[in-house]
């Protein structure tokens, strides 16, 4: 997908507009996302990352604090909403313009 800068200054916009409903729409979007993973990719990611530098016992203790399982959780949340956000938008932007080659 090829968009240019005119054409995502206006689907930031179109995210700015977003109504109560369509943040409705979005949440429970990322809800069924978010919550039809068995575990969380992000600690999935992190076990890997930081395996190769520290050993895997001290990766595994670090992941059971709650804090991080919580720090994990919201970087996950906030980036499926962000994607979320702009498919919706990019939706609205194209019904916007028809059949035009953007997005």
């Amino acid at each position: 997908m090829k968009l240019t800068w005119q054409n995502k200054q206006e689907i930031l916009r179109i995210i700015a507009g977003f109504t109560e409903q369509d943040n409705d729409r979005v949440s429970a979007e990322v809800e069924r996302v978010v919550e039809s993973n068995k575990s969380n990719p992000a600690e999935n990611a992190m076990t890997i990352f930081l395996a190769k530098h520290y050993d895997f016992d001290l990766v595994e203790v670090a992941q059971d604090d709650v804090s991080a399982q919580d720090m994990a959780q919201t970087f996950v949340w906030d980036y499926v909403t962000k994607i979320v956000q702009w498919d919706m938008a990019v939706g609205i932007y194209r019904r916007r313009h028809g059949n035009q080659e953007a997005a």
